[in-house]
């Protein structure tokens, strides 16, 4: 009996080491592969730069319809991440939005928020998203960055490579 025990304790220590081994760097090596992987499925939101001149556009409008009184001051975000400001020069990345995920994308004015966007990347068609305001209509449009679209541009990763 004793001899048994022994026995079946060498063998546990066994397979302990053989699964020690076995995950050492090979383990390390593949966590950093789908890490990797990860990263070059992740999507993002391109968010386009405010128009120069949205408050004056907004101000013309004669119709019917009551206007929003914006202060211009808008910021985004996605799911519960740091507030963004919305450019005013060149477009703003936001980088690494999982994607196969749901997510919201909120917009405020100033402290108030004024939209919420549920969305998921692979259901808008692409892995680059394109944020913008499009004023007179005071809407927020979230889409498919297209090639056309020149004000949506922003290089490949947000810290410049």
């Amino acid at each position: 009996m004793p001899r048994e025990r022994a026995m079946a304790a060498e063998i546990r220590l066994a397979a302990l080491v053989s699964v020690l081994l076995l995950s050492g760097p090979r383990g390390t090596q593949a966590a950093g592969e789908a890490a990797g992987q990860e990263e070059r499925a992740a999507g993002r939101i391109c968010v386009a730069a405010l128009p120069k001149n949205a408050a004056e556009i907004d101000r013309e409008y004669r119709g019917r319809k009551p206007r929003r009184q914006y202060t211009y001051r808008f910021t985004v975000r996605v799911d519960s991440g740091t507030w963004i400001e919305i450019p005013k020069e060149d477009p703003l990345p936001i980088d690494g939005i999982a994607t196969g995920q749901r997510h919201t994308l909120e917009i405020r004015d100033a402290d108030q928020l004024i939209e919420s966007l549920p969305f998921v990347i692979e259901g808008k068609g692409a892995r680059e998203l394109c944020l913008r305001y499009t004023p007179w209509y005071q809407t927020w449009q979230l889409g498919p960055t297209l090639p056309r679209s020149w004000w949506c541009r922003c290089d490949k990763s947000s810290d410049g490579t």
